[in-house]
């Protein structure tokens, strides 16, 4: 197994989490995604170069990092260049089981061109306290319709700095929160995501999640939270953001339903041209 070791200069361009962990190059030290991550330790970064990566990928429970050379560079046009295609009707990225703030996936397209079920989702996380940033995550082209991301008990996952688009799920077509405690989403842009509830975001049965500077535009739910569903919600914050053009029966830009959401906050939103049978902005139900 060969790896690189990273030299000072290298180590002076990474954040302080990857300062002295050792870097497997994609495709030069290893062929494939997958294979970084089967050769890597726990405090290893993945760092991938541009191009198109036909596979699914597991962290396999591991304390890594996954990134292109957004990753290192802060250079976000590579988002656009690397891109993680998963060929099988299976998450695309899948991480469970780990809550090491080390642990995150940054500088990626992630998108499926096939996909038979609406309830998998392209990037999977169960357990675990990803950070997930730089990212974006299309559903374009999905013949089937998949969802974004689901993040599912996790305790402080944070998504940044991210875009989800084309996304279709039963519940929360760009993004689905359930079960999670502390989570923060910043600087996400949800548009033209499709869902039964929760069209753009769905927050499911979390503990003190916050948003900054989320966009919700042209989104839409056939049933309720066409921009942005709140069920069974224990506080939500947000702070600025857009909720435009969204649509659904109930709750056409947000929607907070059941009688344990106890606490929702909103500063510098723009709700506006949401539509839906019942609350076109906002329904509290």
């Amino acid at each position: 197994m060969n790896k690189l070791v990273l030299s000072w200069i290298g180590i002076c361009c990474l954040s302080s989490q990857i300062a002295f962990s050792t870097i497997i190059n994609v495709p030069g030290n290893q062929p494939s995604i997958q294979a970084g991550i089967e050769a890597s330790i726990d405090g290893d970064t993945v760092l991938v170069q541009p191009g198109t990566y036909i596979e699914n990928i597991d962290f396999l429970d591991k304390d890594i990092a996954i990134g292109s050379l957004t990753l290192v560079t802060g250079d976000t046009s590579y988002c656009s260049q690397t891109v993680i295609e998963g060929p099988m009707d299976t998450p695309v990225v899948r991480y469970h089981g780990n809550t090491s703030v080390f642990n995150q996936l940054c500088g990626f397209t992630i998108q499926r061109v096939d996909s038979s079920s609406s309830s998998e989702y392209k990037i999977l996380c169960e357990g675990a306290a990803p950070l997930l940033r730089n990212l974006k995550v299309l559903g374009y082209g999905d013949c089937g319709h998949s969802g974004g991301i689901r993040v599912a008990s996790a305790y402080q996952p944070v998504l940044r700095d991210s875009w989800l688009a084309g996304n279709h799920a039963v519940y929360g077509g760009g993004l689905q929160l359930r079960g999670c405690t502390e989570a923060e989403i910043r600087n996400v842009t949800a548009v033209d995501n499709y869902a039964t509830c929760g069209g753009g975001i769905e927050i499911w049965s979390c503990d003190e999640t916050r948003l900054y500077d989320v966009i919700c535009v042209g989104n839409s739910a056939f049933s309720n939270g066409g921009g942005l569903e709140l069920y069974s919600q224990g506080e939500a914050e947000i702070y600025g953001g857009l909720i435009i053009g969204n649509t659904a029966d109930c709750g056409g830009g947000i929607i907070a339903q059941s009688s344990s959401c106890n606490y929702l906050y909103l500063s510098d939103v723009t709700i506006a041209h949401n539509r839906a049978e019942q609350g076109g902005g906002i329904s509290f139900w």
